[in-house]
């Protein structure tokens, strides 16, 4: 009876934070279009195409590995912590001494200054999104729906503010920067309240854990180029411009 009670509200707040970001959403881009021109959803979309694939690498699989597990101690909560931000710190200096290939890639100039900054998007989830996972853990749908909802509405006013102040693409760039910082800084302090993080790392605690998060990146992979290679396919064919009409139609 219990499980039942937490399963039915759990999919009530999902349904909520689901339905919520979708309407801000909806806000967001009826009203940016009226500010912004297509071209920089597209570079918005480009950029956050390479972001959102270094991401996959960022995690490894350990949230899939950290919801498996069960009886996880704080040591091993805290060594995973700094293995992550370990790791997106070295893709974040990797993305941005790639970023002039890739924007060579798409044959968008612009793209080389967009990657350092949108790139700082690897920080911030690495600081949050172990946390995030932990409340999934324990069922805590409604502080997760209520921080996701937070965030959303922080980025979108942020992001129509800066459109009718003209700082164009940039407008896009920040507002995602800022809903991301927002989200997993609540993430941290939320779990900081139950969970301290110590300065605490070993690798023979972290195997087991990259053992069952290995299984889980290739299927991680698949599920992200089954979702984004229309972005890389349009962009590179087509585009800023095209791939912007893309970008905003799709999230209608």
């Amino acid at each position: 009876m219990i499980l039942r009670k937490i399963a039915v509200s759990g999919a009530k707040w999902s349904i909520v934070g689901t339905i919520g970001s979708s309407l801000f959403q909806l806000i967001q881009i009826s009203i940016l279009t009226r500010f912004l021109p297509k071209e920089a959803f597209g570079l918005v979309a480009m950029a956050l195409f390479v972001v959102q694939f270094t991401n996959v690498f960022v995690d490894m699989g350990m949230s899939s590995a950290i919801l498996h597990h069960q009886n996880s101690s704080s040591k091993e909560y805290s060594s995973i912590y700094w293995l992550n931000i370990f790791i997106s710190g070295f893709l974040y200096i990797l993305l941005v001494l790639s970023s002039p290939y890739i924007a060579q890639f798409y044959e968008e100039p612009e793209i080389r200054m967009l990657l350092p900054v949108l790139g700082l998007n690897l920080l911030f989830v690495a600081m949050g999104r172990q946390h995030r996972t932990i409340m999934q853990k324990r069922f805590q749908f409604k502080e997760i729906a209520l921080i996701d909802l937070i965030s959303f509405f922080s980025g979108v006013v942020l992001a129509i503010i800066l459109a009718i102040y003209e700082y164009g693409v940039y407008s896009l760039v920040f507002s995602t920067l800022t809903a991301s910082l927002v989200s997993n800084a609540l993430f941290l302090i939320q779990n900081l309240r139950q969970n301290s993080i110590l300065l605490h790392f070993c690798l023979k605690e972290v195997r087991p854990f990259l053992r069952i998060g290995g299984f889980s990146m290739g299927s991680t992979l698949l599920d992200f180029f089954s979702r984004e290679t229309d972005v890389l396919i349009i962009g590179k064919m087509l585009g800023a411009e095209s791939l912007g009409l893309y970008s905003f139609l799709s999230k209608l």
